[in-house]
């Protein structure tokens, strides 16, 4: 839960919704990894969703998949902008393993080496979204070192004298062109995809992201 001392209360109209209600978001506009804000048509019942996890994730994590181009990674990215939240992003791959996602070492000038967090350890320490896109092309086998971050409160990173916390608004999304499963109803494979853990799976809220109605799309294309 979020303490009412860091948030503030920000109008529905700066997603381009003509209603008078307020969301959650916080209050630090000047944090320096809050996305930029850009033009963007949002899907109101995707927005509802993204928005209910933001104010309230209850110990859970979030899966937006659909197909490439659908605007997965740009929606939530100016879903962050318009709360002033920070956004920690980084993008999957086959070689990935899970200490990219936390931290990396780094040489000085003097050949010491120092620890730098990297995007899920910056996210989860000082507060933000880490956003994993395409996580469904790394392997599941690596991805499990997860759960314990997800279901934790600390982070130990090797080279760092101290313990990590989480920060109240952390938030776990990743993108990804499959539901995490290969169900030709309710997934779609894609080469060098991979099926999810469905233990893994069992922390995500899963909700599937579409094109735009044509209507829409030439609407833009046109500059309304």
């Amino acid at each position: 839960m979020l303490l009412t001392k860091n948030t503030k209360r920000i109008s529905i109209k700066e997603f381009g919704i003509n209603a008078d209600s307020e969301v959650t978001g916080l209050n630090d506009t000047f944090n320096p990894n809050i996305p930029t804000k850009k033009e963007y048509f949002f899907d109101v019942t995707a927005l509802q969703d993204i928005l209910a996890f933001m104010t309230m994730p209850d110990d859970s994590a979030y899966w937006l998949w659909g197909l490439h181009g659908t605007g997965k990674t740009s929606m939530i990215e100016q879903v962050c902008s318009r709360l002033n939240w920070p956004c920690y992003s980084i993008t999957g791959s086959a070689t990935m393993e899970i200490e990219d996602l936390l931290y990396q070492n780094r040489i000085q000038a003097d050949g010491s080496t120092t620890v730098d967090l990297n995007a899920l350890a910056k996210a989860f320490h000082f507060g933000g979204v880490f956003l994993f896109n395409e996580i469904d092309l790394v392997h599941p086998s690596k991805l499990t070192a997860l759960n314990e971050i997800l279901s934790g409160n600390t982070l130990i990173i090797p080279g760092i004298d101290e313990t990590l916390h989480k920060h109240e608004a952390f938030r776990f999304i990743v993108t990804a062109n499959t539901n995490g499963s290969f169900d030709e109803e309710s997934g779609i494979s894609f080469e060098g995809t991979e099926s999810m853990n469905i233990a893994f799976m069992d922390r995500f809220i899963v909700n599937q992201y579409h094109y735009l109605p044509e209507v829409i799309e030439l609407q833009i294309l046109t500059g309304f």
